[in-house]
């Protein structure tokens, strides 16, 4: 249970605004170990995310997120893949000093929104030798996401919304490997991370049509030494 009480102080025309809202959250997760190795797990749970202080004319950001999938750990090492869903009351926009059209701070109703996807992630280790291990790991999500309501904001990031149009500044495909080598004294890490092409307006269809921002992948090594032991 939150109870939040905010104010914001105008300093230009000197107007305080006060504003007050409560939220109770419930949430239920159930794991069943299937075998030694194997487990199966789903969920589901409220989120919320309060207004900001002295918004008078936006609801908070109210979600159920349901998650469901299977956890094994044994001598493939450790494997995970997690389905979810979440299923938005509310979602705020929040004006950034980047976009046009609004005041940084500002923040806007976006209706309901369906978001789902799924994750699948896993590490294995291996002995090379008594005081050197070789690590592996990867994981990789999958996003789909829609507005469930039409309607004309004046939020520069959305502007005009069809019911079913895809998110802005949400990519669909979102992974990053990578491979370490550890020691008691020193490690190793080289990872590359890649993204997804993402819109930057709601829309449907080929991104590529539209405002868009361009896929990337990121090489990314790393040393860490010991030096003595503190």
């Amino acid at each position: 249970y939150e109870d939040i009480e905010g104010e914001r102080f105008n300093k230009l025309t000197g107007v305080t605004v006060d504003s007050e809202q409560d939220n109770t959250s419930f949430g239920i997760g159930a794991l069943w170990q299937v075998t030694e190795d194997i487990g199966l797990l789903a969920g589901v749970y409220q989120g919320f995310s309060p207004a900001s202080p002295g918004s008078l004319n936006v609801e908070p950001e109210e979600t159920v997120n349901y998650e469901y999938g299977a956890r094994y750990e044994g001598s493939l090492g450790k494997l995970e893949l997690i389905g979810f869903f979440s299923d938005y009351d509310n979602l705020i926009g929040r004006c950034r000093v980047s976009d046009a059209g609004c005041n940084p701070g500002d923040e806007f109703n976006g209706g309901s929104i369906e978001i789902a996807g799924a994750e699948l992630s896993g590490v294995k280790v291996f002995e090379l030798r008594e005081d050197l291990t070789l690590e592996l790991s990867f994981n990789y999500t999958y996003t789909e996401s829609a507005f469930q309501e039409s309607f004309l904001s004046g939020f520069s990031q959305w502007g005009l919304v069809s019911r079913g149009d895809e998110l802005p500044y949400l990519p669909e495909h979102l992974g990053r490997v990578q491979v370490g080598l550890i020691t008691s004294t020193w490690q190793i890490y080289a990872s590359l991370k890649s993204q997804s092409e993402m819109r930057e307006e709601p829309g449907r269809g080929d991104i590529d049509l539209g405002l868009h921002a361009e896929s990337y992948t990121v090489l990314d090594i790393s040393a860490t030494v010991q030096v003595n032991d503190n």
